[in-house]
């Protein structure tokens, strides 16, 4: 130890036989003194770091937790109350203790990669995710823990600019204006689905805005997550290199407004006058003038005619009348007294049918649009209207520009839709008196080669070998593989290359980012957490929620790039955007500040990059350290060293009732997957929803339970097998009390919203934790099979269930079934009313007479009497061979035995 320099004012006696532990005590009792002047604590502070690396070398688990213990607390100690002077150099020393802890030790890790976030993953959770965390770390030094299950309530939010829209079925509304309970429209296998909000919060955070190529913008915190080409990123993290999935999709309905009301209210939005006093449209003589007038004579508007001055325009003053028609559809659609540089799109447009947005476009560029040989578009003085519009266009499949255009006088902004997509709208709109100029738009032989306007990314092609080594050689190919890829040209490449097939572009598409601006100003902002796919579309893009799992398999490769892992989820688009997200964090200097080794790399570590299987330099393992698989994918060959990740295995809620897919799931894992692991040092780890006691995290919980009895621990939601090898975490929402167990997420008050507006079942199952049984929901059609005819021999006597209302005017649901000696149940009759319970009591009465019903099950949560009510009644009219059984769903099953 003599070569360790240990500071001027205190001598350490150096003898033989002191360790490197003791010395190291030593510096930390020098730091706590208070005798030692600010410059003198730093000196130690640096002491301490030697000792450490040392340390480190010789016994690398004792230093780091020593180290996270004893030296964290007293660094933070003088962080809290260092001189202004040297503040910053204690804090130094106080991040770097993270960084050198971060090695042995995942919560270390996840604070150290995520230091500069406002919001960090733990911040407002570590408590509740601490036995979590805890078992990962666990997991990599302890072998004898093989297994770990674990399932959360949703808890990751958003933080976007409270004012950007969301995409909703209702329209498309900022999202400061919806709530716990609205659906939004989300992403789920690049197609277009509809989720619930389980959660908001409000606060207020710096921003970064993102600048987009079609010069859409969308203005977020800097932790704010958004679905990029390398997987989910924070902001903070993406770059003008990175591009954002943006919606681009044909959506249709089957919402339609009154034909005459659109035609009316397009030409007002564009044309028109829209206060009170002088109330007008103004166009030229033309069809679209035309058109306009006899929708007005249709809806029963007057108007009288003004000629202007230079005889081309006239000017039509709409008269009030009696009925005052005009008004009350101007505020109908929310335009009236608007001015021009305020009138928005009316919700109900984002929700019309395709053929009616068609529509909306020929009004448009009727009235004040134009179309010439380039191009077509529309110039407005209200920016907040050209963001409405192309939006619209979006939810048609049509991309289009936006740009800002001064001049002396005045701003105004333009849409600009290519010729290509302008070419794909010829006989889908019509556009009244300039509809010869739509069709005659030159042919260009650049678009021989398709959509030109909406192209496929370079980095989707950069990793395919040339097609010599394929087993041919085709130049074009070869050469193209460097740029960006036409609509067109991507379908030749997908004969050649069929591994690009997942790239197709569905509802969504890669759009390039061209400017990145950042503001220090903090402005109001919303997080909001929704179900199932946690993501949502804001202003067009996609962004996401929850990677603990994924810091975990970065971490994993710092800690030897020779472990290897398979990751599995149920779609390409989660797996893979998993696969990206560990690649982005192993490639950050932060990643490289903590494990040294890839510094060395210069921030481009692979040897093998693809999007699912890829290698890291020099690291010893048989094909790839990474390996990413969907449920239906081939892992034969494949192996695992260090972990196989099983991430959300069954689709949500569509998928509860399939005893086929969680027999599938469950059988794949008894003969495949569990013999992808190479050696025992492997473990399994099953993160999810538990849906069902028949899915896979609740069969792997029963198989394990077998194998060494799961006993409680101290932490009421962590149970550990007596065996040491399994570790099952199952938070709910609410504890047994009825109290959050995560104030910081989910406050009192929201808690009790989302259980009010949630079904019960996925309340239960998404929130609780605690799946309930296929059997025990009404209807499951998995659970029943059909017939066309009632066999001749069937009981006599029925049995059913009742399923009550449980407030209003609910529904209530009565089944009757008879069996037969091999004991199948046949559907005879039922009661399914959305009436209320007093409504129904004599009905119910007559169907258990008339039907001879021996065992009725009531499904009551709330009202306690109505078995004695029905049993009276029944009492009354002398019958007696019904038995009542009441079921609570409100009691834990586990608690049932």
């Amino acid at each position: 130890m003599s070569n360790i320099k240990i500071g001027d004012k205190i001598q350490i006696k150096k003898k033989e036989e002191k360790t490197i532990e003791s010395t190291f005590y030593d510096i930390l009792s020098a730091l706590k003194t208070n005798k030692l002047s600010q410059k003198e604590k730093l000196n130690w502070c640096n002491t301490v770091f030697e000792v450490l690396e040392i340390w480190f070398k010789e016994e690398e688990l004792k230093s780091v937790q020593v180290a996270k213990e004893k030296l964290i607390p007293i660094l933070y100690n003088l962080v809290e109350k260092g001189n202004i002077e040297n503040m910053s150099s204690f804090f130094e020393y106080y991040k770097k203790a993270y960084c050198f802890c971060a090695r042995r030790d995942f919560e270390c890790f996840v604070d150290y990669i995520e230091w500069n976030q406002t919001k960090k993953v733990l911040a407002k959770r570590r408590e509740v995710l601490k036995p979590y965390v805890d078992a990962l770390n666990r997991m990599a030094f302890d072998d004898n823990l093989q297994f770990l299950i674990t399932s959360y309530s949703p808890s990751m939010g958003k933080c976007i600019d409270e004012n950007t829209p969301i995409y909703t079925p209702k329209g498309y509304i900022p999202i400061k204006e919806l709530n716990v309970g609205d659906e939004v429209y989300s992403m789920k296998d690049k197609l277009l689905c509809v989720e619930k909000i389980t959660n908001k919060w409000e606060t207020r955070k710096k921003q970064i805005k993102f600048i987009m190529k079609s010069g859409k913008e969308i203005v977020v915190s800097p932790d704010h997550r958004m679905l990029t080409f390398d997987g989910y990123k924070k902001a903070s993290d993406i770059t003008t290199k990175d591009h954002l999935y943006s919606l681009l999709a044909k959506r249709d309905s089957q919402n339609e407004i009154d034909e005459d009301e659109l035609m009316f209210i397009t030409c007002m939005i564009f044309e028109g006058h829209c206060r009170k006093h002088g109330m007008s449209y103004t166009g030229e003589d033309n069809e679209i003038t035309h058109s306009f007038l006899n929708a007005c004579s249709n809806l029963g508007i007057n108007y009288t005619k003004t000629t202007k001055p230079n005889n081309k325009a006239s000017s039509y003053l709409l008269l009030q009348g009696t009925s005052k028609k005009n008004i009350e559809l101007l505020k109908k659609y929310d335009i009236y007294e608007h001015l021009c540089y305020t009138k928005r799109l009316p919700q109900c447009f984002y929700t019309m049918s395709l053929r009616q947005k068609y529509k909306f476009i020929g009004i448009m560029f009727a009235t004040d649009g134009y179309i010439n040989k380039d191009n077509a578009g529309i110039t407005l003085a209200n920016e907040k209207l050209i963001d409405d519009i192309q939006f619209l266009l979006n939810t048609c499949g049509i991309y289009s520009r936006k740009r800002r255009k001064t001049c002396k006088k005045f701003v105004s902004w333009e849409i600009i839709i290519p010729k290509d997509m302008m070419q794909s709208l010829i006989g889908k709109i019509y556009v009244y008196q300039k509809q010869q100029k739509l069709r005659g738009l030159p042919q260009n032989k650049i678009l021989d080669r398709g959509n030109i306007s909406v192209m496929y990314p370079k980095q989707i092609f950069k990793n395919l070998k040339p097609t010599g080594e394929r087993g041919g050689y085709n130049r074009e190919l070869h050469v193209e593989r460097y740029t960006n890829k036409s609509l067109k040209l991507f379908e030749k490449y997908v004969i050649e290359y069929p591994e690009l097939e997942r790239h197709r572009y569905k509802d969504f598409y890669w759009e390039e980012i061209i400017d990145i601006k950042y503001s220090d100003e903090e402005i109001p902002m919303v997080d909001i957490e929704v179900s199932n796919t946690h993501n949502f579309i804001a202003n067009g893009f996609v962004s996401h929620n929850s990677y603990l799992a994924t810091l975990f398999s970065a971490w994993a490769f710092g800690l030897s790039i020779n472990n290897s892992i398979i990751r599995m989820s149920y779609s390409d688009e989660l797996v893979l955007g998993f696969s990206r997200t560990i690649k982005s964090i192993i490639s950050s200097p932060e990643f490289a500040e903590v494990f040294t080794l890839f510094q060395l790399y210069k921030g481009k570590p692979f040897e093998v990059e693809r999007e699912s299987d890829w290698k890291i330099k020099n690291a010893i393992v048989p094909k790839s350290n990474h390996i990413a698989r969907t449920r239906s994918g081939s892992t034969t060959g494949e192996r695992a060293s260090f972990a196989i990740i099983f991430d959300d295995m069954t689709k949500g809620a569509e998928e509860a009732n399939s005893e086929k897919i969680h027999k599938d799931l469950y059988d794949k894992w008894l003969t495949e997957w569990w013999n992808r692991r190479d050696g025992k040092r492997c473990k399994f780890i099953f993160v999810g929803t538990q849906w069902c006691p028949e899915d896979i995290l609740n069969r792997i919980i029963e198989d394990r339970n077998k194998v060494s009895l799961l006993k409680e621990t101290d932490n009421p939601y962590v149970m550990e097998s007596e065996d040491k090898s399994t570790i099952v975490i199952r938070v709910p929402m609410l504890d047994k009390d009825g109290k959050t167990t995560c104030e910081e997420v989910y406050p009192q008050v929201i808690a009790e919203q989302i259980k009010d507006t949630t079904d019960p079942f996925l309340f239960s199952c998404v929130y609780q934790q605690d799946p309930i049984a296929p059997t025990g929901r009404e209807f499951a059609w998995e659970c029943i099979r059909t017939y066309l005819e009632l066999p001749n021999e069937l009981t006599n006597n029925s049995m059913a269930t009742l399923d009550t209302a449980r407030k209003g005017k609910d529904n209530v649901s009565m089944p009757i079934f008879k069996n037969d000696n091999n004991g199948n149940h046949y559907l005879v009759d039922a009661i399914f009313k959305q009436k209320p319970m007093d409504d129904l009591y004599d009905e119910i009465v007559d169907k258990i007479i008339e039907n001879t019903i021996t065992t009725l099950v009531i499904e009551n949560n709330i009202d306690t009497s109505l078995k004695s009510l029905l049993t009276e009644k029944l009492y009354s009219r002398g019958i007696y061979f019904c038995t009542i059984i009441e079921k609570y769903n409100t009691i834990k099953k586990r608690r049932k035995n």
